[in-house]
């Protein structure tokens, strides 16, 4: 909705996808998946034990789902051209 309907273009942050109570019963890989799925581009969890299986999560759906690639490509894309706005990448 926030990218198809509104239009937004920027960087998409999503809240702990680690102390989401009423998902609990979901994977926090697949919580992170699934948001990436549908827009999010930096996927946040204040949990080192959560944060841990999320890259593999991602980097084996990518693998397997061009689709998904992409999407992951172009969240890439976003959180790389903030950092240069904000003067955090340099050539």
């Amino acid at each position: 909705m926030l990218r198809g309907q509104l239009g937004f273009s920027g960087v998409v942050m999503s809240d702990d996808v680690g102390d989401a109570e009423a998902v609990s019963q979901t994977p926090v890989a697949q919580r992170a998946v699934e948001s990436v799925a549908a827009g999010v581009d930096v996927v946040l969890t204040v949990s080192p034990a959560d944060a841990a299986p999320i890259s593999p999560a991602l980097a084996d759906r990518a693998g397997g789902d061009e689709a998904f690639a992409r999407r992951v490509t172009e969240s890439a894309g976003r959180v790389l051209a903030l950092g240069e706005w904000f003067g955090q990448l340099t050539c």
